[in-house]
């Protein structure tokens, strides 16, 4: 019972590197796939107006804008928050559609 357990024990100590490696090779991608929707986004919204789809448009800005501003100071997020030319008009139909009546 104890060479099956220290056999175990051996084993977990050798994949418990590649455990770690895997781990930052997936926290990598997420990052990655965030920074990839960031950078489509003026478009997608831009699209989004075009097409009308003026609410799913705002939602979408609203769960994005706080990432955008908390990483302001990132040029690259700067740039997109600014040269997003659909920022007033989503500002707009934001307050538009809270305060038409439902």
């Amino acid at each position: 019972m104890n060479k099956i357990s220290d056999a175990a024990k051996d084993l977990d100590n050798l994949l418990d590197e590649k455990r770690v490696k895997v781990d930052k090779i997936v926290r990598v991608r997420r990052l990655l796939y965030r920074l990839e929707f960031l950078s489509e986004l003026p478009e997608l919204l831009a699209a989004m107006i075009d097409n009308k789809q003026y609410i799913e448009a705002v939602k979408l800005y609203n769960k994005t804008i706080s990432v955008l501003t908390r990483h302001s100071h990132v040029l690259s997020f700067k740039k997109i928050k600014v040269i997003n030319r659909t920022y007033s008009v989503v500002t707009f139909i934001s307050k538009s559609t809270r305060s038409a009546p439902s």
